[in-house]
């Protein structure tokens, strides 16, 4: 059985193009300014298939955590976190659901 973020929202509530959506590519470290705002690289896909699977909690946590320097409140600045997230389970082939 892999794992699978679904990007529920952002917790502010602000709508974004990656809500309800599966989490395809992410990496924080990958940053460029855009209307002001520093923005990474985030992709997403409707399809749970083609989304990022992870094999267990740990790496999954590992990734969605993952710090890319302190804020200016001095706490880490884990960018995805700023999402409400869902794990999904992907049976993997041969897997009953």
């Amino acid at each position: 059985m892999s794992l699978a973020i679904k990007l529920v929202g952002l917790a502010c509530g602000v709508p974004t193009d990656h809500d309800g959506r599966f989490l395809l590519e992410y990496d924080p470290t990958c940053q460029w300014k855009e209307g002001g705002q520093l923005c990474v690289h985030l992709l997403s896909t409707d399809d749970l298939g083609a989304a990022k699977r992870y094999p267990d909690l740990v790496s999954l946590h590992a990734d969605y955590s993952r710090s890319v320097g302190t804020r200016a409140d001095g706490k880490p600045d884990r960018p995805i976190t700023a999402y409400t997230m869902e794990i999904v389970k992907i049976p993997d082939e041969g897997e009953s659901k």
